[in-house]
């Protein structure tokens, strides 16, 4: 979902052609900041030329209407946090129990 809202903004013209296309997505270290974090505005801000919070800022605008989440929240320097929402959650883990063993495949 992030690298999607990447590339909308590449797409759009609101960014340039050379941001970074894909977006690494990790566990937080903290439970209380979210679920997951993503440090692609620290790592596209060069490519961009833009500070790294001006990069977040556009990133979050573009995903907080996603369902997916209930929060999307800027920390630090740049970093972005998410809350994934519960229907998103139980959808996903529904949709990996019904593909049983395909899903390692």
């Amino acid at each position: 979902m992030v690298s999607h809202a990447v590339n909308q903004l590449v797409d759009s013209g609101a960014w340039a052609a050379t941001a970074p296309r894909t977006a690494e997505i990790q566990d937080t270290k903290n439970p209380e900041h979210g679920d997951y974090a993503t440090n692609y505005a620290l790592v596209a801000s060069k490519a961009l030329g833009k500070p790294p919070r001006d990069v977040a800022t556009q990133l979050v605008e573009q995903l907080k209407d996603n369902p997916a989440f209930t929060a999307v929240e800027i920390a630090g320097p740049g970093f972005i946090n998410f809350r994934l929402s519960p229907a998103f959650a139980v959808g996903f883990l529904t949709k990996v129990v019904d593909l049983g063993t395909d899903f390692a495949k």
